[in-house]
């Protein structure tokens, strides 16, 4: 007749480890595959946008529409007396971009129950490793007069000088590269070479480094479709802009269907031009 070896002292040893891997060492590799496979991504891209760890806002400027009174129509094509600012609906659809590539990747159950267990974690230098770098997104219409400053910040500005004053603001107080004229209509100027002209619509991805945690992005169009997809190709291919151009200033032009031709914009891009410095 056999007599188990197994103790009481065996069992409960075995349990105790049996919790602690559950509770303690499953949790831990759970979030440090969690900060490799999808926050460490997300720290690089908020880097690279110009993000430090004591300036972590990164502010979106719209187009300013200033409708007069009685310019206005609803949606049955009359005529309305408002006036006052009004957003372009194609710029204001890009919240959802912007929000789903800058904002903490925290947003299913599973990051936010890790993410939780991060906080408990002691030591900030630990925390700030194994976690999510959490920005502040702020999204503002740019103001109807151009700004004398402008806030040190992340800045990205929807829209061409014509339409949004911090692009305008950023084009008169910096040397951009490249930039769209207001006398000669569907000509991308730039610092270096001849104008550009395509036959369909053209967008610009201009970055503009002010100092140290102030980086101002502008995402520009003669169309709907340009200025969309060159916000668009900025967080699409920012990892290939991260590798040609690294903290360096830059401008790319980018040739874009007119949206008659491509309602959704969703066609590729084609680079005609770039400049950096």
């Amino acid at each position: 007749m056999c007599r188990s070896s197994m103790t009481w002292g065996g069992i409960l040893e075995n349990l105790v480890a049996d919790f602690a891997f559950v509770v303690l060492i499953t949790p831990l590799f759970a979030t440090i595959v969690l900060a490799f496979t999808r926050w460490r991504p997300h720290a690089k891209l908020i880097r690279f946008l110009g993000c430090t760890p004591e300036s972590k806002l990164v502010v979106v400027y719209f187009s300013n529409l200033n409708i007069q009174r009685g310019g206005a129509g609803d949606f049955r094509g009359q005529s309305r007396t408002y006036s006052g600012s009004a957003v372009p609906e194609s710029e204001y659809a890009l919240i959802q971009t912007i929000s789903g590539a800058v904002e903490a990747p925290v947003n299913d159950w599973v990051s936010r129950l890790f993410s939780g267990l991060v906080d408990k974690v002691p030591g900030r230098a630990i925390k700030q490793w194994l976690g999510p770098f959490r920005v502040e997104v702020q999204y503002k219409l740019s103001p109807l007069a151009t700004p004398a400053t402008a806030p040190k910040a992340v800045t990205i500005c929807l829209g061409s000088a014509g339409y949004n004053s911090m692009t305008d603001h950023y084009a008169r107080t910096l040397q951009p590269l490249m930039w769209f004229s207001l006398d000669i209509p569907k000509e991308l100027m730039q610092a270096e070479g001849p104008p550009i002209v395509h036959d369909g619509d053209i967008g610009l991805l201009h970055r503009l480094t002010v100092e140290r945690g102030h980086v101002a992005y502008i995402a520009a169009g003669l169309g709907v479709n340009g200025t969309r997809g060159a916000l668009r190709f900025l967080f699409s291919n920012w990892e290939s802009l991260q590798r040609t151009y690294g903290e360096m200033d830059f401008a790319v032009a980018l040739a874009f269907p007119w949206v008659s031709d491509d309602p959704t914009g969703r066609r590729p891009p084609i680079e005609i031009a770039e400049l950096s410095r």
